[in-house]
């Protein structure tokens, strides 16, 4: 059996961010055909930096735990248009 360390058992039990954002600047969802987990995940962006994100999911304790783990880490995340050229020329920004 896996056994899953405590980081990942703590943010399965307790995940952080679980929500979603209104109107988000960016969001993204991902899909597992193999097991059927599913995660949305929304992005509150301003000036390029990543304010807050927060996420939806259906899955397994390492899906849950991963998205949680996601939404903790990007805050103040600086997108750029060497990063992302796509997104940005999207969006009509250089940079």
């Amino acid at each position: 059996m896996l056994e899953l360390n405590e980081k990942i058992k703590g943010h399965f039990r307790n995940p952080q961010n679980v929500g979603e954002i209104e109107n988000p600047e960016g969001k993204g969802a991902i899909n597992n055909p193999v097991c059927g987990d599913t995660t949305k995940v929304y992005l509150r962006i301003k000036n390029g930096v990543v304010e807050d994100a927060k996420f939806l999911s259906f899955g397994c304790a390492v899906t849950i735990a991963s998205a949680s783990v996601f939404t903790v880490s990007p805050p103040r995340f600086r997108f750029s248009s060497n990063r992302f050229p796509d997104i940005w020329k999207k969006r009509g920004r250089s940079n």
